[in-house]
């Protein structure tokens, strides 16, 4: 009885435990299946995300090719048929060489599109050169889209403004002089919503009774668009600098910085833009050490046909205009291109500007700025700079970038140019976000790391003391204990560390040395600050340099006080300054488009600031 009784005991139990590890197996088969679901919905929701941002992409695309069949095959024909002239390998897989700063391409058939003169020597025929100056006709995303949005559309469009005569000579000649190589120039128009944005402005500001403002508004918003704009058939935009018929890649970028807020309601401004990073990337391939460029040798018309010896000896070519290097050109093309990334990322759009061929542009930069950090092993000359074209000797930087010229022209007296060092840390960090979010990590680890060693080279030896201010950022240093303490007109400066983002949470967490350089520019300690009552006895203030008398107002740096004001009585006494020293509402001193960008762009950023300060007083006042 009592085994009988044991045994139904073991069956019991060994019951319960089957049950038990029946639960067990269930609920973990419950949660293995619980995460693969989960798994798999993320995988779906990733991989929609994906296709969908292909879909956005693959439907241009497909959208342009089907318009693209039903163009008028005569029309269309002349074009790509010129345009086959100009055709060269992709530039990705283009090697390239350096002869004093010029990439010269070794693996193509020389192309001499505006010809070359009969008797040049051997070892300048290069410089005649036009291989990858032009994009390559190959009906790529971008340039399909740019020749439907911004060639075609415009061509049914009229202009609602008038050029003056100058102008619109300099546009005709330009035109007919890229039509004999088969490139056509699109038609200049100013797309409805800048003209609708200029006019809320302006209107704002007169109902504010900023009428002042509101005139000078209206002439600086549009100006690139209306009057240094070029639109180009092989899908590239060229930008001049307006008081020049060149092009540089500092003033192209700033030039269109009040327009980027727009893009996502203009397709033909987002072409624009898009097409403008795109020809600086080929420029960047000619030479990166090139401050301005052209698309032609005879870009005043005055009918040059053949570079001189000085070109020769000033490093010139047909398309390479003025070969003074100046750092914050490359710093400005990845600024540019990381301002076309934000729209990108916030829009859901394809990043069509953003390919090889600017990967290309962008390893010269990062090659450039490392053959720089060590400017004794470099092998760029320039007569105007000292010790026969090098430029005054510096020490190791330990990171620091060399340059030879300063925003404004100017040689640098010191070589290592510290707010152009510091824009450069800012844009390669931003350009390595560019390549992380691309899967670059290679690159991307590039850019910060150099970035970080510029960084320590600022802090290292950018860094001084100073009797009264303390600690502050030099202008100019050369390594050796050499230091230049003061601030230039000219953007970048140490006035503008703040409208260019810097800042250094490693060596500078606080701000101090940054705050205590401002105090320092703005004192009567910095050779170049003034200060002087004009004719209605009204205090100016302004920032001078080396080349302007000093009764003569540079405006970049009054605008880019406003920008960076700390105070609204630091806002309202440069506002007044730019006011009451309006000559015509057209703020003249050879004012470029430069400026007037940048003054369109202080207006539509600091509106809030400007209606708040000026809510009871009068523009103009004292």
């Amino acid at each position: 009885m009592k085994r009988l009784v044991r045994h139904q005991e073991r069956k019991r139990r060994d019951r319960s435990g089957c049950m038990t590890l029946a639960l067990i197996a269930c609920g973990g088969f419950l949660i293995f299946w619980t995460f693969v679901s989960v798994l798999l919905m993320r995988v779906v929701h990733d991989n929609a995300a994906k296709l969908e941002h292909s879909r956005i992409a693959l439907s241009e695309r497909l959208q342009l090719r089907a318009k693209q069949k039903k163009k008028k095959q005569g029309a269309v024909g002349v074009i790509v048929k010129k345009a086959s002239k100009i055709a060269v390998q992709p530039l990705m897989t283009t090697p390239l060489e350096y002869t004093f700063g010029h990439a010269v391409r070794t693996d193509q058939k020389p192309s001499y599109l505006f010809g070359l003169p009969a008797d040049v020597a051997a070892d300048h025929q290069y410089r005649y050169q036009s291989n990858g100056i032009f994009w390559d006709v190959n009906y790529d995303p971008l340039y399909e889209s740019y020749y439907e949005y911004v060639i075609e559309s415009a061509e049914t469009q009229s202009q609602d403004f008038q050029l003056p005569s100058d102008v619109q000579l300099f546009h005709q000649n330009f035109t007919q002089q890229l039509q004999q190589v088969g490139i056509q120039v699109g038609n200049l128009i100013v797309p409805d919503p800048v003209r609708q944005y200029q006019k809320r402005i302006s209107e704002r500001l007169r109902q504010a009774n900023l009428d002042t403002l509101a005139d000078i508004f209206n002439n600086s918003y549009a100006l690139t668009l209306e009057q240094t704009t070029f639109p180009l058939s092989d899908g590239t935009t060229f930008v001049a600098t307006g008081d020049t018929v060149l092009m540089g890649l500092r003033d192209s970028s700033a030039q269109v910085d009040p327009y980027m807020p727009l893009l996502s309601q203009s397709h033909y401004l987002l072409r624009l833009v898009e097409g403008l990073l795109r020809r600086q990337s080929l420029f960047l391939q000619a030479d990166p050490y090139s401050a301005s460029f052209r698309l032609f040798l005879d870009h005043d018309f005055t009918g040059r046909q053949r570079l001189t010896d000085s070109d020769y000896k000033y490093g010139r070519t047909i398309h390479v205009a003025k070969h003074n290097f100046e750092l914050d050109n490359l710093a400005y093309h990845l600024r540019l291109s990381y301002k076309l990334f934000q729209f990108y990322q916030q829009h859901n759009r394809p990043m069509l500007a953003l390919d090889s061929n600017w990967i290309h542009g962008v390893d010269l930069i990062l090659q450039t700025v490392v053959r720089e950090q060590n400017h004794a092993e470099s092998l760029y000359r320039y007569p105007e700079l000292k010790d026969d074209g090098e430029g005054q000797p510096v020490c190791q930087g330990d990171g620091l970038v060399w340059t030879g010229f300063r925003p404004s022209g100017d040689p640098t007296e010191f070589g290592y140019l510290i707010p152009v060092n510091q824009m450069m840390v800012v844009s390669l960090r931003q350009t390595a976000e560019i390549f992380r979010s691309i899967k670059d990590d290679i690159r991307a680890q590039q850019c910060e790391d150099l970035a970080d060693s510029i960084d320590r080279g600022i802090h290292t030896h950018g860094v001084v003391q100073h009797d009264e201010f303390g600690k502050i950022y030099a202008y100019e240093v050369d390594a050796c204990g050499g230091a230049n303490l003061m601030d230039d007109a000219n953007v970048p400066s140490l006035l503008s560390l703040q409208y260019m983002e810097y800042f250094s949470p490693q060596h500078d967490p606080d701000q101090s040395i940054q705050k205590k350089t401002r105090k320092f520019i703005l004192s009567e300690s910095n050779p170049y600050f003034h200060s002087g009552k004009g004719p209605d006895g009204c205090t100016n203030e302004w920032i001078g340099s080396s080349h302007t008398p000093q009764s003569s107002i540079p405006y970049l740096a009054v605008i880019v006080r406003a920008m960076t004001a700390e105070s609204d009585a630091e806002l309202r006494q440069a506002v007044n300054t730019l006011a009451r020293t309006a000559t015509n509402n057209l703020m003249e001193d050879g004012f470029k488009a430069l400026s007037k960008s940048l003054l369109a762009e202080l207006i539509t950023t600091k509106l809030e600031d400007i209606f708040r300060v000026y809510r009871n007083e009068t523009l103009n006042s004292c």
